[in-house]
């Protein structure tokens, strides 16, 4: 699905749209800003960076409603907790004013 790109204004987190919330297990959730749920494809169009779900596979017990890529990661961080086996997954980069290319990783190091 796609639209003009003039139709939105624009926020440090990308398109001013609305935030989708991924319910996840546990109850908990991962909001995906403008930035991390529409793309670019042109000076002129967004378009929505999910690919639609096979009717049939949706039908099968189990399959997730929606497979989560690269796009949606792009400038996140994620902590994977082997021993917990746990993942945390940090806020768009971008919102707090960076991104992954320039974020300081040794930040609370001691």
């Amino acid at each position: 699905m796609c639209y003009r790109a003039s139709a939105f204004g624009s926020t440090r987190a990308g398109p001013g749209v609305a935030s989708i919330d991924l319910m996840l297990d546990g109850g908990r959730n991962w909001t995906l800003p403008g930035a991390s749920s529409l793309v670019q494809v042109d000076g002129q169009t967004l378009c929505f960076g999910f690919v639609e779900m096979d009717p049939a596979a949706a039908a099968v017990p189990g399959t997730p409603a929606v497979v989560v890529r690269g796009f949606q990661m792009l400038d996140n961080l994620l902590l994977f907790d082997l021993e917990k086996g746990t993942l945390w997954i940090s806020e768009l980069l971008l919102e707090m004013r960076t991104h992954c290319g320039n974020f300081n990783f040794t930040m609370g190091s001691s």
